[in-house]
This record gives structure tokens, sequence and C-alpha cells, in this order.
């Protein structure tokens, strides 16, 4: 089958955050290699105006430049449409869990997505994420943050 494209949606503080270890076994490990091709990395805040400043920021920069085969940004708009199947990681904090999985979604298009846990505050957020899910066919794993 086609290798799917993986966008990590909230990579955070490099070294640091969960999003950031994903992203460094995505880009480093043969067997996660075959199975995906890391196109993007969101990160909302770290890569803002407002947060350029902040700890991680100038490192995740550098970082970027060293992957140029990556888009690096703020927003799904900046991302070229998927051209197969598209996985988002998203690893936020839980209150914006819902709106970046229904962004992944709607402006993403992603086919499947792997959400950290709990994967939102309340259970009527979590149904509606299953809801849309379930509209769109798009098959989600909620995964407990671990370091493989």
């Amino acid at each position: 089958g086609m290798a799917a494209e993986v966008v990590i949606v909230g990579c955070g503080r490099p070294l640091f955050s969960m999003g950031w270890v994903h992203l460094q076994q995505l880009l480093t490990c043969p067997d996660l290699l075959a199975l995906g091709k890391v196109v993007g990395v969101i990160e909302p805040f770290l890569l803002s105006e407002a947060g350029s400043q902040a700890t991680g920021a100038v490192h995740l920069r550098s970082y970027a430049c060293q992957h140029p085969e990556v888009v690096f940004t703020t927003a799904w708009r900046d991302l070229p449409c998927a051209k197969g199947p598209r996985v988002a990681i998203i690893a936020v904090r839980t209150k914006d869990a819902p709106r970046y999985f229904e962004e992944a979604l709607v402006d993403g298009g992603c086919t499947h997505v792997y959400l950290e846990k709990p994967g939102a505050e309340t259970i009527e957020g979590l149904q509606q994420m299953e809801q849309l899910a379930k509209a769109r066919g798009v098959r989600v794993a909620v995964g407990y943050a671990r370091n493989l």
C-alpha cells in the first residue's frame, strides 16, 4: 500500500514534549519510516510571533531548517492537500484537543488520527469527536503517552 503522510499537531518543546518524541521517532526509526512519511508539523504556539521567544522556539526553528522536506507551520492551510492516506498525531493540551481534532479532519483531510489520552475534558467533547470521525469515515486511535 501507499505510505501514509504523517502530520504532527502540537509538536511542543524540543527534547521535552510528547509531540516532539513522536516527531523524533518518526524521522529516525526505520520501521516507522516504512509506515509513513512526516510531511508536516503544526505547532501553533512556538512557531507563531507570540511564541517566538518561548523556551524551545529557537531550537524548533533550527530543527525545521535541518528538515526542509517537512513543512513546519502554525496552520493546515500551509500544507499541500493530502495525496493519499494522512495521519494526524495530535499531542496538544486536553482542552485544545477537540478543536485540533476537528481541524485535522476538516482542514487537514486526515483519514486517521492518533490522539494522546485523555482526548477531551468532557464525555460530550469525546462524543462530538466520535460523531465527526464516524461521519467522515476517519479511524481514531487513542494512545497513552509513553516513550516507545
